[in-house]
């Protein structure tokens, strides 16, 4: 690796978000006064006849599968009620935008927790046997960036229910949901928990004397289980994270990134830059490699060839709607930040989506039973692979925002191959063990089938010295100065 490209993989290497992909904490300030219709007003701690009243007034919880929802108690068994059958005291809103904004500073949130709401999703109840198997939150509105699970306390609290939240990077957080019960209800809780965030945030999960309220927080992207509940009963406020200013956020980015380049007028415009910035040692080590970066360049001779970009894969799952500078996550949004903050780059970010079909390694007819169908859309494999593509999905500018496609699948002019060979890290954007973020199962039909087809997201930030903008193709040339 060349000494500039060393020193700015040690740089970037050096920025954090100060943040985590799943906390947990204790929400400060009074229990709320809580009312589900068909029910009535909750007494908390929830009692033994409350609890009967809920399992029978709900409705079973189904979950997405694809394009559809589906009930299977195999793979999700909990009761639930929509957020318009439940209401609540009036302070509680204060208190919850207080946890909201606080759980999203402790995820390292760019910009802090300032534009971030909690909207209520559904109330779940987990009798015995309760349990959801292992599974991503779909981002369910506009700006949704990951989830809050606020537990209510019940009498006696409940055993079982471990939440366990994994990263793609293959970290792992576990939330022990019967020690907060314990603690909720005011019993002495037995330790566990991870990482605090706020209201009261701890490493585990302090003894309480009266009762509480415990929340977990994560990202949406994150893989989450939680296993059987073994007695008694789990009571939950599923909330939507959301960001409700992206807008300012991604002004914030282009107020950065014109700033850095002296366009006063553009960084008028945009505003001001984003409180979540990079360490001033981190963005001066930065400038410092594109420095150096630059003088390897000029110092190359004849025929001498200085790649003209770098790209960085980022760690969190992006889709072509939530791909943006204001909707980066915990260390991406600081990694690209402290990018953003040095006067010498353009910084970009590029969505590719890769489509693999090929023979299935289960047989299923449209005559067989559906639930053998649908055990093959989850299990089957793939035998032989006969179409792959890769396409460019999204490309954003902290400038002009989501910019046009030039040429279709090789918009801007840059392939997968190109991008590839420029990362940092040496990774491939799609290692051969990559996860599905999408897979369809074609049954056997007349002669052909059955077939599966996988989906795979992965973003990027692409990122080229301004004084190397003649070495990239004409196309990106062409978008650097129009929208």
């Amino acid at each position: 690796m060349a000494d500039w490209k060393e020193q700015l993989k040690l740089a970037l290497d050096g920025v954090v978000s100060g943040g985590n992909f799943a906390v947990t904490g204790t929400v400060d300030g009074p229990l709320p006064e809580v009312a589900v219709r068909g029910v009535g007003k909750l007494a908390l701690p929830i009692d033994a006849d409350q609890a009967n009243d809920l399992i029978f007034a709900g409705l079973p919880a189904p979950y997405g599968k694809g394009a559809k929802t589906v009930l299977d108690p195999a793979v999700r068994k909990a009761t639930q009620f929509e957020a318009d059958r439940v209401r609540f005291s009036d302070d509680w809103d204060a208190t919850i935008r207080r946890v909201a904004t606080g759980a999203a500073t402790a995820l390292g949130v760019s910009g802090g927790g300032a534009s971030v709401e909690a909207h209520l999703y559904k109330l779940l109840v987990y009798e015995p046997g309760g349990h959801f198997t292992a599974h991503r939150d779909t981002e369910k509105e506009p700006g949704m960036f990951g989830t809050l699970l606020v537990q209510l306390p019940v009498a006696g609290g409940h055993t079982g229910g471990e939440l366990s939240i994994s990263h793609q990077q293959g970290r792992e957080e576990f939330w022990d949901t019967e020690a907060a019960a314990a603690a909720a209800a005011g019993a002495p809780a037995a330790g566990g928990g991870n990482s605090g965030a706020t209201g009261a945030p701890a490493g585990g999960f302090q003894q309480q004397q009266q009762p509480v309220l415990q929340y977990a927080a994560f990202y949406a992207d994150c893989e989450h289980e939680l296993s059987q509940v073994k007695s008694g009963l789990r009571v939950v406020l599923a909330y939507n994270l959301v960001r409700v200013q992206q807008a300012a956020v991604v002004a914030a980015a282009a107020a950065t990134t014109a700033a850095a380049s002296g366009d006063a007028a553009a960084a008028s415009i945009a505003g001001p830059p984003t409180a979540n910035s990079s360490a001033p040692s981190s963005a001066s080590a930065v400038t410092e490699a594109v420095r150096a970066w630059e003088a390897a360049a000029s110092s190359a001779g004849a025929g001498a060839a200085v790649q003209p970009l770098v790209t960085l894969l980022l760690a969190h799952r992006y889709t072509e709607t939530n791909l943006d500078f204001g909707m980066l996550k915990g260390d991406d949004a600081a990694k690209v930040q402290a990018l953003l903050e040095c006067p010498l780059l353009d910084v970009h970010l590029v969505l590719f989506t890769k489509e693999v079909s090929g023979r299935a390694d289960m047989y299923c007819s449209d005559g067989d039973p559906e639930e053998d169908l649908e055990y093959a859309q989850e299990m089957a494999g793939m035998d032989e692979e006969y179409f792959c593509e890769t396409e460019v999905k999204a490309w954003v500018s902290p400038l002009f925002g989501r910019l046009r496609h030039v040429g279709g699948k090789d918009a801007l002019g840059l392939k997968l191959e190109e991008l590839e060979d420029s990362l940092l890290g040496g990774e491939q954007v799609f290692p051969d063990d990559l996860t599905p973020d999408m897979r369809m199962y074609v049954p056997h039909t007349g002669n052909e089938g059955p077939d599966i087809t996988y989906w795979y997201h992965r973003a990027l930030a692409v990122v080229w010295p301004r004084s190397r903008r003649p070495m990239l193709p004409a196309a990106v040339q062409g978008c650097l100065t129009s929208a």
